[in-house]
């Protein structure tokens, strides 16, 4: 749905084979705002259909305690390495976007819990790549410790607002022109946190 400059992409109960049809569409599915998929399910919201949208906001649609989980830790998850600001309806209430066709106006502001639905949610949900062919799960290999040059430490970046540092400037959403180039060793004791999507 296109508003002038604004667009969003309302995807009801899409799973990873309807976001792997939408991936390999041709179609610039880019969008401000993402209604994430069957409630924050694991079976949705993979990272390549992020990548993909790339949405500023996403909302997410879910009851109180509802029996059934969502939003599951693996979509959570994604939605914080990737720094998207979440709204949920669990957490909010009722959220309303309004578009002028320039800028998105919200009855309040984002909420930012990228807490699982359930907190015994571990994150155990098999994730599935975008041509559909299941990802095989293999205990990983400890990389070996690298020596960190003490002079300057290993380049790392920083967005103007998140909690995450990155291999890259213009990782998930973020704006390479408000990307700050700093030590690994400064990111860390500023508090921030490894992207898990870059590195």
């Amino acid at each position: 749905m296109e508003n002038g400059e604004n667009s969003f992409l309302l995807t009801g109960d899409a799973e990873h084979n309807a976001e792997s049809v939408m991936c390999n569409s041709g179609l610039d599915l880019e969008s401000n705002v993402l209604s994430i998929a069957h409630h924050g399910s694991a079976t949705a919201t993979s990272f390549i259909f992020l990548e993909q949208v790339l949405p500023e906001y996403a909302v997410i649609s879910c009851g109180l305690d509802n029996q059934y989980g969502p939003p599951d830790r693996d979509t959570m998850d994604k939605l914080e390495s990737m720094e998207i600001d979440v709204y949920r309806t669990d957490k909010q209430g009722t959220t309303i976007a309004v578009s002028d066709g320039q800028k998105i106006e919200w009855n309040q502001e984002p909420c930012n819990d990228y807490s699982p639905g359930d907190s015994s949610d571990t994150g155990t949900q098999p994730q599935e790549s975008v041509d559909s062919t299941p990802v095989i799960e293999e205990t990983p290999v400890p990389e070996p410790e690298m020596k960190e040059d003490t002079s300057t430490g290993n380049t790392v970046w920083k967005s103007a607002t998140g909690s995450k540092y990155h291999s890259i400037p213009d990782c998930g959403n973020m704006n390479p022109d408000n990307a700050t180039e700093i030590t690994q060793s400064q990111a860390e004791s500023m508090g921030l946190g490894r992207c898990k999507n870059c590195f």
